[in-house]
């Protein structure tokens, strides 16, 4: 795909000016907070289910070294195609109105259009999202159920 180029010079060369911008370190402590789920203690719950048997060196290693892996495969995929459509329709990439919630509900769906079998791709892109969603809020349950019994959670 053309300009896949584009997208990938603007992720890997950033403009260091923006390291000024203190919206910049806000944005990106509330994405380190929500995606390692800090603030609602799900790790803590989930961790207390463990086996006494399991590493827990290895687990508190692997998990924040698999979400940043992941992540950069995200990025990588979301600005290789949105370095092909800013070349579509000649807007520089950082003018597309693009952010955001955007990004998952228009740039995924465009980029699996150009797939073959786009509305099987669809189906299970967004079957993903409701799971990622319905999962999300497990972690309520389990607090509720904790919160019944101790009260100081």
């Amino acid at each position: 795909m053309p300009g896949i180029g584009i997208g990938l010079k603007f992720l890997f060369y950033p403009d260091f000016m923006k390291l000024f911008d203190l919206n910049v370190w806000i944005k990106a402590c509330n994405q380190v907070v929500y995606v390692l789920n800090i603030g609602m203690g799900g790790n803590i719950i989930f961790s207390s289910y463990r086996s006494e048997k399991e590493d827990i060196y290895f687990s508190s290693f692997w998990l924040p070294v698999l979400t940043i892996l992941f992540g950069i495969l995200c990025a990588v995929i979301n600005f290789s195609y949105l370095g092909h459509f800013s070349y579509l329709v000649n807007i520089p990439i950082d003018k597309l109105p693009l952010s955001g919630t955007d990004l998952a509900f228009t740039t995924y769906p465009s980029a699996l259009c150009m797939l073959p079998f786009p509305n099987f791709w669809a189906i299970i892109f967004f079957f993903i999202l409701i799971t990622l969603g319905i999962d999300s809020q497990v972690i309520f349950i389990f607090r509720r159920k904790i919160n019944k019994y101790y009260f100081y959670i």
